[in-house]
């Protein structure tokens, strides 16, 4: 009876030391099935674990160059079933272009690892903000890569797009003092 209980004891303390940690930026795609026309975008999820089992997150969504979203997200991760619910709750930023609309997603995701890359991998369905209509489903893939979590490694400069970037400040700055 005493080594049933001491082994019990010892699997309490060491199970959260096998509990994985999603934290981390998460980055990928979203596919849009809604009807015939499929679209895919740019997406971002920042997830900082919380108490026990409970994520808290920043989406980013990329629609095109001009129209953005950032949501904050709250969810759920069960690791003995290695997945993970979030669900976006509000816009933190949004810009949009005139024809799109602001579509909060609760995202239904499978953590895998492979050798050297996390997945989160799963389906999402979505509602308008404003009227609470369908706004349609679809598909997420997200990946961090554990090599270079663990390191960092600049990213390559591109110098013509600096120097134009730095002429426009310049253009700027002077037709502001003028």
């Amino acid at each position: 009876m005493s080594r049933i209980l001491t082994l019990l004891l010892f699997l309490g303390f060491c199970s959260p030391l096998f509990a994985q940690n999603l934290s981390g930026k998460w980055v990928g795609y979203f596919r849009n099935i809604n009807g015939i026309e499929e679209k895919i975008y740019p997406y971002e999820i920042n997830i900082s674990n919380g108490d026990g089992q409970q994520i808290n997150a920043v989406t980013i969504t990329r629609l095109s160059n001009q129209s953005t979203a950032t949501a904050l997200a709250k969810g759920n991760y069960t690791p003995n079933a290695h997945l993970l619910s979030l669900q976006e709750t509000k816009f933190e930023q949004i810009h949009l272009e005139a024809n799109l609309q602001a579509c909060l997603m609760n995202n239904f995701l499978t953590y895998k690892k492979g050798k050297n890359t996390e997945i989160l991998q799963g389906t999402y369905t979505s509602k308008n903000v404003t009227n609470g209509t369908d706004c349609g489903m679809g598909s997420v893939y997200l990946e961090r890569d554990i090599i270079s979590a663990m390191i960092f490694v600049p990213k390559k400069i591109d110098r013509t797009k600096n120097k134009l970037i730095a002429k426009n400040k310049l253009t700027i700055n002077k037709l502001d003092t003028v």
